[in-house]
């Protein structure tokens, strides 16, 4: 087995391995959500019961992202575990693809190595095209967490000043002394 063969499968087998992890935490997470068993991806007891409604929305969006995510990178795993079948027969026909090179306008209408040649060429850009929807979930997912993550700190800051203002009041009712 060379190099690039190796390289591949391993990185196959390991897209296989976090898609399917993630796949896993999804599935724990949507049980939380709903109550069940199997929680505790994001509560501390495993349960949704402190969660809001947008909360429960925002984490119900995130685990069909990521599970969409997690799809494709298995569709990604899977060519390429298949391009390791079609690899052989490039590879075979590359001699007589360099021996049927015609020089000139005139091209044969129906030779089968230009049908491979497009065939892999064809292959690659679905490959390379749901390597891009992985890519553009993975952001997508990041920027929803990013301003999720945002929403809570502001929610935070304002939770924290209205507890600083009653307390302040109060102390101000308690020790008038002190204005």
């Amino acid at each position: 087995m060379n190099a690039e063969k190796f390289v591949s499968l391993s990185l196959a087998i390991v897209l296989l391995a976090v898609a399917g992890y993630f796949a896993w935490r999804q599935r724990r997470t949507w049980h939380m959500l709903r109550g069940g068993p199997g929680g505790g991806a994001h509560g501390g007891n495993g349960t949704a019961e402190g969660l809001t409604g947008d909360e429960k929305q925002f984490f119900l969006r995130q685990i069909r992202r990521r599970l969409t995510c997690s799809v494709f990178m298995a569709v990604f795993a899977v060519m390429l575990f298949g391009w390791f079948l079609v690899v052989d027969k490039v590879d075979a026909l590359r001699p007589t693809m360099q021996e049927n090179v015609v020089e000139g306008p005139e091209v044969p209408a129906a030779d089968p190595n230009q049908l491979l040649v497009q065939m892999v060429v064809f292959y690659w850009m679905a490959a390379l095209f749901v390597l891009f929807i992985i890519l553009a979930l993975a952001a997508v997912d990041f920027m929803a967490t990013t301003r999720y993550g945002m929403r809570q700190r502001r929610r935070l800051e304002a939770d924290t000043q209205s507890i600083l203002a009653l307390e302040a009041a109060r102390l101000r009712m308690h020790y008038p002394e002190n204005n």
